[in-house]
């Protein structure tokens, strides 16, 4: 008995032992390695959602500064896409790049936001085609003319020039141009008011008067420009400072109570003297070169029109390309030359893809000398071309 006792407790013992790991087994399988994976995902989301809000933002500070609030920008992280319909005086190149070279702030400093920038515009609809015209008994004219009822042909035109507002036009009665004339007092905040309005004493249509006190409402908010009813339309053609164009652009467009809204352009002064400042910066080392006496361009001056074509896509409404000569010859040569060497570049220019319909030209000859003709080298800075944004 005393010498199986030991081995009966080392069975024993292992016994245990063996029970003792069954009941202390390890806990079962887990994917640790999800939880980096769920970090780096829910890190992503974050970012993607902060880069997104980022670039949304950007985006809309730019179309607000350029005073692009027809455009509905579609923000996907940093793609952007442009929607909306351009009016007829909309920049889409000054847009685009506004939009494309915006900057946000970063932990590294300033940088561009958008990476991609792409417009996707819609055209305004258009009459159907299948209106035709009228048919014409031979030898009859055409009356394109709507009948006269006698109560809607009144017709004014408002003007705003070195602080002085001019109402001119016909308006119904007494008590209509009394109305105007106050509510001009008030919105053209100190200019002086030069009152030629007649009285026709003809009846007016409804909602007539609200138009007529839009007109001044809005041209009292401008710097200067005109604000005209003609024809049953209303056009308002306007510079003012940057921050109040986007404002007076959506009260001009905005649905007339009578009539239709016609022609609206409205451009900042800031955007203005920035595209003259930087097209007087191309042409301040260097001149486009003519043959002497003729509109030839020097093929020389082909990279610096294609920059003056770049440049001016940034600029706002109509710019004028003016031709100045010195004043050897004759003044009628001159004045003519200068036109056709204007008109040279608005054909380059054209051809480096801006609109035509944004380029004017002008000769003035030798009457705006910038130095003496007493000199070669100040007649040779009198021959030259230069660029202004047409003012309204």
């Amino acid at each position: 008995m005393s010498i199986l006792q030991p081995a009966q407790q080392q069975h024993r013992m292992a016994t245990q032992r063996k029970l003792r790991r069954v009941r202390h087994a390890s806990f079962p399988f887990f994917p640790y390695w999800f939880i980096p994976i769920l970090s780096l995902g829910l890190l992503s989301l974050f970012a993607t959602s902060c880069v997104q809000s980022t670039t949304q933002n950007t985006t809309n500070k730019a179309l607000e500064d350029i005073g692009a609030d027809w455009v509905r920008p579609d923000i996907s992280g940093r793609w952007v896409t442009l929607r909306g319909t351009p009016p007829a005086d909309a920049n889409t190149g000054a847009i685009y790049s506004a939009v494309r070279n915006a900057k946000s702030r970063t932990l590294f400093g300033s940088g561009i936001q958008a990476t991609r920038v792409k417009e996707d515009y819609t055209t305004a609809r258009k009459a159907p085609a299948s209106v035709t015209p009228p048919i014409v008994p031979p030898g009859a004219e055409l009356n394109t003319n709507p009948p006269q009822t006698g109560t809607n042909k009144h017709t004014w035109a408002f003007s705003r020039r070195e602080n002085i507002l001019t109402l001119t036009g016909e308006l119904p009665d007494e008590a209509m141009r009394k109305s105007v004339i106050e509510s001009a007092e008030f919105a053209a905040n100190g200019a002086r008011i030069e009152d030629r309005l007649t009285i026709s004493g003809r009846q007016a249509a409804s909602g007539y008067s609200t138009t007529a006190l839009r007109g001044v409402q809005a041209l009292g908010r401008c710097t200067s420009g005109t604000a005209s009813f003609d024809g049953d339309i209303f056009n308002l053609r306007c510079e003012t400072r940057q921050a109040e164009a986007s404002a007076l652009r959506r009260l001009a467009s905005a649905p007339l109570a009578f009539g239709t809204i016609g022609d609206i352009s409205v451009l900042a002064t800031e955007a203005i003297e920035s595209c003259e400042s930087q097209l007087d910066n191309l042409l301040a080392d260097a001149r486009i070169e003519f043959a002497t006496g003729s509109a030839i361009i020097n093929a020389a001056s082909g990279t610096l029109l294609s920059l003056i074509a770049t440049e001016a896509q940034n600029c706002p409404g109509t710019l004028s390309i003016e031709g100045h000569t010195d004043n050897e010859g004759s003044a009628e040569i001159n004045a003519e030359l200068s036109l056709q060497r204007a008109n040279a570049v608005r054909l380059e220019l054209i051809s480096r893809g801006l609109s035509a319909t944004r380029l004017a030209t002008e000769g003035f000859g030798p009457t705006r000398p910038i130095a003496s003709n007493d000199t070669s080298l100040g007649r040779a800075r009198n021959r030259r071309i230069q660029f202004r944004v047409v003012r309204p």
